[in-house]
């Protein structure tokens, strides 16, 4: 019995070991995060791919069940939890901004260290500074930094037109580098760098500043390849008229078009070529997070052939990198994946031409008046709400307590009533009580309770509707919502000979699982505040022995179930 035992030991220590030798960890990790792409545009479009998104569906493995498990979905929410693999209860980036107790307004990648001022220049740099000192974990690409060594060097980079993306992304150790908008280039600050790199340098003069505006946006495919484009319809759009075919004059146009996400992608290989070039056997994890989708789909919706256009235009531009790339190494060193901060909701208005009625336009400047006219008038206090974000209502607490205890908890009542009668507002939440209740995980509530950080949220949390949206814009669209529209995103990992396609995955799984999947195949420590498993299908369950423990045999019970709870 012993010897038999002894045999299995070494049957399945053969097998891991066989299986490590087999699945080497990549040397070059790319993540396209592409802004605002719900999964509904994949389902619509992918017959019409030709290029980089259709040869990642087809080869790579495609998760089509993936889920942000966010309440109010932004920008800095979701690219942090991308890489830390964590809620925002944990991470700390409720949204793009939020308030403090004292009514101040905090932006998520904003710092007033000297030692994060943003770089105007080769060597100077303006008065305001960006860092990721508001994000309270470490996430993969930390990790990766963490594990550089000598024998194999390990550089973590983030590319975006935004900042808070490129922030979000790079965290404390990785590289953030975004558009500047004030110099027309791309730069990063003190936090990441003494100086810009003289990669960046030269690729700024080469590419960027007035030469950006020399560009007219040509459409890419035929008319018939717009399916469901409201190609006549530019009446609640925040503008009133197709880019396309049209010249580019400033540059908050230029940000709205596909050559910002060209120059983006770009400014990412300049950035890989650089590093593969000066130390070959480097070992890279690079984010490429593609910004024009998300500026644009608020502008037009996605049933515009603008925004449409715009993802034929990622598609090609995805191929191109990747082409460029398996030029500068082989091909089965490199890891890709594809994924979404965030979806988005159709215009509004075009869902209530459709017929469904029930969908909401709250102008959050009108709300916020009414109630604070009716406290000032009940309570004589003033101004007591400080504003709204991420469908978070902020009070002043200074005017609060002018009030009794008692008369403090018939505000909060007062508030609540008020807004749960407003139509479009299915409940409100005070924090405490938000947090103290327990959800099914996968619940739009369960959502919404794991996206506060107590001295970030407000005071009241709004769960709204489907398709209703608290906007202070009285055209366009949003994605704050705990939704499909809004949550359900693409998640694809490719490896050629290694992670490959193996049918659709329907399992519903979390984009946050995504950090700890990569720690897994990189070598690296997971992040520390990640309670993620490894998405299923992408390796074995079975936990690598150490070297000097005998190998137990496999037991039924540790197979992996499809149906566990992927938290």
């Amino acid at each position: 019995m012993n010897k038999r035992k002894t045999f299995k030991n070494m049957l399945l220590l053969a097998l891991l070991c066989t299986q490590q030798h087999i699945t080497p960890s990549p040397q070059v990790t790319i993540i396209f995060v592409i802004d605002q792409l719900p999964y509904y545009q994949i389902q619509k479009l992918q017959s019409f791919f030709t290029s980089g998104l259709k040869q990642l569906l087809q080869n790579g493995r495609n998760f089509v069940n993936a889920h942000i498990p966010h309440g109010m979905p932004a920008t800095c929410t979701g690219h942090t939890g991308l890489n830390t693999g964590a809620f925002a209860q944990d991470h700390g980036i409720v949204g793009n901004a939020w308030y403090t107790k004292d009514g101040t307004n905090i932006v998520c990648d904003d710092s007033n260290n000297p030692q994060s001022a943003v770089f105007a220049d080769t060597d100077k740099t303006y008065t305001f500074g960006k860092s990721a000192c508001n994000i309270m974990v470490e996430g993969i690409s930390d990790q990766f930094a963490l594990a550089t060594t000598e024998q194999q060097p390990r550089y973590s980079y983030a590319i975006s037109l935004k900042s808070r993306a490129a922030i979000a992304t790079a965290n404390k150790l990785g590289k953030a580098i975004w558009f500047d908008d004030k110099n027309n280039q791309f730069t990063s600050s003190k936090a990441y760098f003494d100086r810009l790199p003289s990669w960046l340098i030269a690729f700024n003069k080469k590419y960027m500043g007035k030469q950006i505006y020399d560009y007219v946006w040509k459409p890419n495919y035929l008319p018939t390849s717009y399916p469901g484009a409201l190609t006549d319809s530019y009446k609640n759009t925040r503008i009133k008229h197709t880019l396309i075919d049209q010249p580019i004059t400033t540059v908050k146009q230029f940000m709205l078009t596909p050559h910002a996400n060209d120059l983006t992608f770009k400014c990412a290989q300049a950035c890989l070529t650089d590093i593969l070039q000066k130390e070959p056997h480097a070992h890279v994890l690079l984010w490429v997070c593609v910004s024009s989708l998300d500026k644009l789909g608020h502008h037009f919706g996605p049933e515009s052939k603008d925004v449409i256009d715009m993802i034929y235009h990622v598609d090609h531009q995805v191929a191109e990198f990747m082409n460029i790339t398996e030029k500068l190494i082989d091909k089965e060193k490199i890891l890709y994946a594809v994924t979404a901060d965030h979806g988005v909701a159709p215009i509004i208005e075009h869902l209530q031409k459709k017929g469904i009625d029930n969908a909401h336009r709250i102008n959050a400047c009108a709300l916020i008046k009414k109630l604070n006219d009716n406290l000032e008038k009940k309570y004589k206090i003033t101004n007591t709400i400080v504003g709204m974000k991420n469908h978070h209502v902020y009070l002043d607490h200074c005017q609060l307590t002018k009030l009794s205890h008692k008369k403090q908890q018939q505000v909060m009542n007062d508030l609540i009533f008020t807004l749960e009668e407003h139509d479009g507002i299915k409940k409100v939440w005070t924090q405490d009580e938000l947090q103290q209740r327990y959800f099914n995980p996968w619940s739009t509530e369960g959502f919404l309770q794991r996206q506060l950080f107590d001295s970030r949220s407000g005071s009241l949390i709004m769960q709204t509707f489907p398709f209703t949206i608290i906007t202070n814009h009285k055209q366009g669209t949003s994605h704050k919502t705990p939704y499909n529209h809004n949550t359900h995103v693409p998640l694809i990992l490719y490896q050629k000979d290694v992670i490959t396609n193996d049918g659709p995955i329907t399992k519903r799984v979390s984009t946050l699982q995504l950090a700890n999947t990569l720690a897994h195949l990189l070598g690296v420590a997971q992040p520390s505040a990640s309670k993620q498993k490894i998405l299923p299908t992408i390796v074995l369950e079975q936990q690598q022995p150490a070297l000097n423990q005998p190998v137990a045999p496999p037991q039924e019970s540790s197979t992996f179930s499809p149906d566990q709870d992927q938290q």
